[in-house]
């Protein structure tokens, strides 16, 4: 019964998360905030080209990001494997699209996979989301102070998105420095369920314990924000939209935040409306078509991880599990 409810309560959320979706799409149609046929017409140049290649090496470097957070845990795998699990989930975000639908596809198979229990992979894909959004955000730090130093009629737009963009990181700052810092970290786990209490304590020590890995991630994680960034402002260009880089890598993280957000289904709506007020703040008209053809690249770059999966589950029919081997290095 409990569980029934539980089902019954899930379906009108995610029928609200469908209705709002289509509300905001409706909205920005029916406002002409969006024009479709823009994403008709919109002709395949070498902008384009770039666009989706900046994004394909994105998503290669954000696997390699996991990669490296993976060692961190004492989880071995090939670079390899990790992008076929990475690509994996990205299509199952498209095929399952709620907030968490790609992460739990990674999470499970990295501990089918592997030896690693269920919430040492759970907390890998968590660290790999979190840090993605907290050095994109830093990324877009710098266009602040650039563009207050520059004569922009934008000015006070400038300083209203840089206060938003320095309480984020200022926030998600003081939220590491709260599980680093022994006092608030016992204090936190205080309010974890017993039986997971230990179990946790012991995967965060594993990041504190391995620095080094964590630094490579945040590495790889810059490399792969910077080619997302560069991604959307290949899609301005698409769309003829004439701002600076500096706008665009300003606005983005923004823009990907409350594609995040679990308000609608993928952010579908959400991300579109979000990036129509924040680049009129800074006189471009185009910002969901902008948000959408970046979307439709995203979607584009996904699907062949159906492939991947089909070959992935045929490879795992003939393969024995892969253990976890404690010595650093050992490849599976």
């Amino acid at each position: 019964m409990e569980a029934s409810a539980k089902d019954h309560r899930t379906f009108w959320v995610n029928i609200g998360k469908a209705i709002l979706a289509g509300g905001l799409l409706f909205w920005l149609v029916r406002s002409g905030r969006l024009d479709l046929a823009l994403l008709v017409r919109v002709p395949i140049s070498l902008w384009y080209v770039l666009g989706i290649g900046f994004l394909l090496g994105s998503m290669l470097l954000q696997a390699t990001r996991w990669w490296r957070i993976l060692y961190s845990q004492g989880i071995y795998i090939r670079w390899q494997q990790a992008v076929q699990l990475s690509w994996m989930g990205q299509f199952f975000s498209v095929l399952l699209p709620g907030a968490s639908g790609g992460e739990l596809v990674r999470a499970y198979y990295i501990s089918q996979e592997s030896s690693a229990t269920v919430t040492s992979g759970i907390s890998t894909v968590l660290m790999d989301r979190v840090m993605g959004l907290y050095v994109l955000i830093w990324l877009g730090t710098p266009s602040v102070w650039i563009l207050s130093r520059t004569e922009t009629p934008f000015a006070e737009q400038v300083r209203e998105v840089g206060t938003l963009m320095w309480l984020l990181v200022g926030g998600m700052t003081a939220g590491f420095i709260w599980l680093l810092w022994p006092p608030t970290l016992h204090w936190l786990l205080r309010w974890v369920p017993s039986r997971f209490r230990q179990r946790l304590l012991e995967v965060i020590e594993a990041f504190k314990a391995q620095p080094r890995r964590l630094l490579e991630a945040v590495i790889f994680s810059a490399l792969g924000s910077l080619f997302y960034l560069t991604s959307f402002y290949m899609a301005t260009r698409t769309m003829g939209a004439r701002v600076s880089w500096q706008v665009v890598f300003l606005i983005a993280p923004l823009i990907t935040i409350a594609n995040s957000l679990p308000l609608a289904p993928g952010g579908v709506g959400v991300a579109e409306a979000t990036s129509s007020l924040l680049f009129a703040q800074f006189g471009v008209s185009q910002g969901a078509a902008i948000m959408l053809l970046l979307r439709l690249w995203i979607i584009l770059l996904r699907l062949p991880g159906a492939l991947v999966y089909v070959l992935y589950r045929r490879h795992e029919t003939s393969a024995s599990r892969l253990p976890v081997d404690s010595r650093e290095g050992t490849s599976l």
